[in-house]
C-alpha cells in the first residue's frame, strides 16, 4: 500500500514497466510469426491463405488487404497503395482464406452488405 505520493508515483511506473515488457513480448512473437509466414506465400493459382496480399474490387474501388498473423489494423501505404493487415480470424479474413481469384464475397458489417471480387492475390 502506498504510503506517500511517491510510493504512488513508483507503483504506477512498476505497472506501466510490466505492461511495456508484455507488449514488448507480444511485438517479438508476432514478429516471429511475420517470418514464419513469408515462407509460406503460395501461387497465384492456389487458395487465399495467410501470407497473401488481397486486392477486392466493389463499386469501381478496390481495397487491399494483407492476410497476417497479427499486427491486425495496422495500415501501410506502398507506392501511394493502402495495404491493411487482417488476421485469418477476422471477419474478412475468415471469408478469404481458401478462396480464390475472381471469386465473390460477401460481407456484413454494421449492418451493412458489402459484396467484393477477388481481383488479384499476391
Amino acid at each position: 500500500m502506498a504510503q506517500n505520493k511517491y510510493d504512488t508515483l513508483g507503483l504506477e511506473a512498476a505497472y506501466l514497466a510490466h505492461g511495456q515488457s508484455k507488449r514488448a513480448t507480444e511485438c517479438q512473437h508476432e514478429l516471429d510469426e511475420f517470418r514464419k509466414v513469408s515462407s509460406l506465400v503460395q501461387a497465384e493459382n492456389q487458395a487465399i491463405g495467410p501470407g497473401c496480399i488481397v486486392t477486392l474490387s466493389f463499386e469501381n474501388t478496390s481495397r487491399v488487404v494483407f492476410i497476417g498473423p497479427g499486427a491486425a489494423g495496422l495500415k501501410v501505404q506502398i507506392n501511394n497503395i493502402e495495404i491493411v493487415v487482417i488476421t485469418p480470424s477476422a471477419p474478412l479474413g475468415k471469408l478469404l482464406i481458401g478462396k480464390y481469384l475472381f471469386d465473390v464475397i460477401e460481407i456484413v458489417i454494421d449492418g451493412i452488405k458489402t459484396t467484393y471480387e477477388i481481383s488479384h492475390c499476391y
